[in-house]
């Protein structure tokens, strides 16, 4: 690309160019076109046009015109032709040479459509649309730094384009992080204080400093377009984190209503996946859900025809006595609960008949915890992908040969489904990530249990749904430290009742924490036992105390302890509990896990989709299922028994204790096996030519 900017070239607009003059039946052709047109009927109008060029060939608009309803219609090819040819009788017409170069973009042909963008922007330097469509190009074939170079040259004409130091701020932000892209998004709000992307990003950039910032920026964002679910998605995930019910509750009933229109349809995937794993904690409705999993689709669609598919997988002879190849794509093979509940099951795969990788997705490979070496050991290969494009990432997991790709990420962190479209293994799987499927048409299965997953609701799901017989989810067994600091350490009373609430507070909704207010109005000397992960959790306890404080609660009974990083210590002081309160919308679940293995009973709510049936299935694989209450009241009414009852508490730790070996919660090898069946099975389908299918693995005994 050249680096200096030429002045602008004569004639670098179109419409001043004088057409010859048209004869009758060639202006009726021509005006029918732009009537077509006008009125979206693209067929009409390439056809109108295409008559037109065949009388008067001569004419290029009626190229370009052509070329532009070809390009509704989907036709790209064909639409290229007339562009050229357009560009033939025009050589500087900017805007043919701007569809040209998109043609090419969606074709994939990037080096194509970099050089002809850069022709465009040679003629027109000033033109913010094409600054814009260059820039997005080259950062599409991963020129970066070009782009950038782009922006900062054009800014030099017109320093107070507030579009273009958006888009700087984009790709700075790509290339140095959110501090540096800052200034940049300022900038464009002081231009134009309307700017809603730019207020959006800045909410972003801010969340993990100084979320009270970012959520100022996200509700200016949704005064500004009340409808826009990325801004409703900021301040609503915000206003969960920190349990502003009264926020949320607002920002929940807006996002339903924008996702009655068609307001989705200006999300870009990622925020659409991320609705779909929000909506764990702030329930969507199922068409709603649909309905943005095909949005996904889409798009992620798009940009493999941008990037290219893979070549088609030739299916090879496979030896049935050959170990299987699988594989788990995950960016948490760490200390994550991913990575934690995993820790115990990769060793304990079969490697008689079964050769496992690693595929992180985390730049750089992992966390480097005790966790990630000991997953970097267990692995027969662990393979580093974080730096590497979806479909260069996608071309070296086929390379290694898998057989069966498990994605462990999903929508958390969104980098495995641009990876899966590629289709970089002949079956792939979802499992672990988060409750529910992914509802992509690239994965083929799900792994669930009957009761996370009930006959009768596949409906809901894409994949083919498989059935593990005793739990759909494994889990290590973490040590506990043996010395751990009296209750008074941890802000506890010695001589209270101690109820816990160890889940991310993102999962506490109203309706769960005004029912445990009320178990602490029933239960004398009581307190609620909070321990977030997340930072700012001054502000977190704030809100608690305020919602306990309305419902005549006294504030000082809800107790917050920080995060212990040692798990082994904070194993122990669970102990110090009396009952752990499960959560309603997304249950625990691998602090359900450490519940249970600590020893601490868990009391839950029968739920009623598979991410608040979680808990319920683990009780049920620990013979606990009697801790599974069929209603908020019955939840209500045991708690507060079990609270004021020493003696029933002691014989459900004694019970627990004693299913804690004997039960299949924590007999990983068994699980393993049932796992490897699953495996085995959806592997025997494919080789003998048969689509995925659901089905139940039989217990193993």
């Amino acid at each position: 690309m050249r680096r200096g900017i030429p002045p602008k070239a004569a004639g670098a607009r179109t419409h001043g160019r004088k057409q010859p003059a048209l004869s009758p039946r060639a202006k009726q052709l021509f005006d029918l076109g732009q009537m077509k047109s006008s009125a979206g009927d693209h067929e009409g109008a390439a056809t109108a046009f295409k008559s037109f060029t065949e009388i008067r060939p001569d004419f290029y608009q009626a190229h370009f015109n052509l070329g532009r309803a070809l390009v509704q219609l989907g036709r790209d090819r064909e639409a290229i032709e007339s562009f050229q040819r357009a560009l033939t009788l025009h050589p500087h017409h900017v805007k043919a040479l701007t569809q040209l170069a998109n043609a090419h973009k969606r074709l994939g042909n990037l080096d194509e459509a970099v050089r002809l963008s850069e022709k465009a922007f040679e003629l027109d330097p000033a033109d913010t649309s094409l600054v814009i469509t260059l820039a997005r190009i080259l950062s599409q074939s991963g020129r970066y730094r070009e782009a950038v170079e782009v922006y900062q040259k054009a800014l030099e004409i017109k320093p107070d384009s507030a579009p273009m130091h958006y888009n700087l701020g984009n790709l700075v932000r790509r290339i140095s992080g959110d501090a540096a892209a800052n200034p940049h998004y300022v900038r464009a709000v002081k231009l134009d204080p309307n700017h809603v992307n730019a207020l959006i990003n800045l909410g972003i950039t801010h969340r993990r400093d100084s979320p009270e910032t970012a959520l100022e920026y996200f509700r200016k964002a949704v005064a500004l377009e009340p409808d826009s679910l990325t801004a409703l998605y900021g301040a609503l995930s915000l206003e969960q984190r920190y349990c502003d019910f009264d926020a949320r509750e607002i920002s929940h009933a807006a996002t339903l209503k924008a996702l009655e229109g068609d307001a989705y349809r200006s999300l870009i995937w990622q925020t659409a996946a991320n609705w779909i794993y929000e909506s764990l904690f702030a329930p969507l409705p199922w068409p709603a859900i649909h309905i943005l999993q095909r949005h996904i689709s889409k798009l992620i669609d798009e940009e493999i025809r941008v990037q290219g598919s893979l070549p088609e997988q030739v299916p090879s002879a496979v030896a049935s006595n050959r170990r299987l190849r699988i594989g788990y794509l995950s960016p948490n093979f760490g200390s994550h609960p991913v990575g934690l509940v995993t820790l115990s099951l990769i060793p304990a795969h079969d490697r008689g008949r079964f050769e496992v990788h690693a595929f992180s997705t985390r730049p750089g490979g992992s966390d480097g915890s005790e966790a990630a070496i000991r997953h970097r050991d267990a692995f027969d290969t662990f393979h580093e992908i974080g730096n590497r494009h979806a479909r260069d990432a996608a071309a070296y997991i086929r390379s290694q040969g898998i057989d069966i790709l498990i994605d462990l990420d999903g929508y958390m962190d969104n980098t495995s489904p641009p990876i899966l479209a590629f289709r970089p293994a002949p079956i792939q799987v979802f499992w672990l990530g988060h409750g529910g499927g992914l509802g992509l048409p690239f994965v083929d299965y799900l792994i669930a249990d009957a009761i996370v997953l009930p006959p009768g609701e596949e409906r809901h799901y894409r994949e083919a749904i498989v059935r593990l017989p005793d739990i759909y989810h494994c889990t290590d067994r973490p040590p506990i430290a043996g010395d751990c600091p009296p209750r008074a350490h941890w802000g506890l009373p010695d001589d209270a009742t101690v109820y816990c609430v160890f889940n991310n507070p993102d999962k506490i909704d109203r309706q769960a924490f005004d029912c445990w207010m009320r178990i602490l109005k029933g239960v004398e000397d009581s307190v609620l036992w909070f321990s977030p992960f997340r930072q700012n959790s001054n502000t977190l306890l704030s809100n608690l105390r305020r919602y306990a404080e309305r419902q005549g609660v006294d504030p000082a009974r809800l107790v917050l302890s920080e995060r212990v990083p040692d798990k082994s210590i904070h194993l122990a002081r669970i102990r110090h509990a009396d009952l752990m309160l499960d959560t309603f919308t997304l249950n625990a679940s691998s602090t359900a896990l450490d519940s249970l293995w600590a020893g601490l009973p868990l009391l839950a709510m029968q739920g009623d989709r598979f991410s608040n049936r979680i808990s319920n299935s683990m009780l049920h694989a620990i013979g606990m299922g009697d801790m599974v209450c069929a209603d908020l009241d019955e939840y209500e009414r045991r708690a507060i028994e079990l609270g004021s009852d020493p003696s029933a508490r002691s014989d459900l730790r004694n019970r627990l204790h004693d299913n804690r070996d004997t039960t299949p919660l924590f007999n990983v090898e068994r699980f393993t096996r049932h796992l490897e069946r699953a495996y085995e099975t959806m592997w025997s389908r494919h080789r003998d030519g048969q689509p995925p299918a659901p089905f139940d693995v039989p217990l193993m005994r």
